[in-house]
């Protein structure tokens, strides 16, 4: 049997005064989930804000380690590399834990 009908069943056994209350319940339950499901998909307005400055930063220091190792600096191109990676990382992790 499923849950359906097991929950059909049940409302069945209820006294006549009870399953209003009961579909009033499980309404209000169903509303309850739908809008759940649609919360995960709305962006926080600070994590949006966050993900354009770690993008943003994240293409300046790739920008920064490409010219530097065009202009042979290889010290200054590897730091930009290294931060460009820990950045990213980081933001993986956050994303993570969310």
């Amino acid at each position: 049997m499923s849950n359906k009908n097991n929950l059909i069943a049940l409302i069945e056994q209820l006294p006549e005064e009870k399953i209003l209350e009961a579909t009033a319940l499980l309404q209000q339950l169903l509303e309850k989930q739908d809008e759940d499901a649609a919360a995960p998909n709305q962006l926080d307005p600070l994590d949006a804000f966050m993900a354009v400055i770690v993008q943003s930063m994240t293409n300046a220091m790739y920008d920064l380690s490409t010219d530097a190792r065009r202009k042979e600096e290889k010290v200054m191109a590897n730091r930009f590399e290294a931060y460009r990676k820990k950045l990213s990382e980081g933001w993986q992790v956050y994303q993570g834990r969310k």
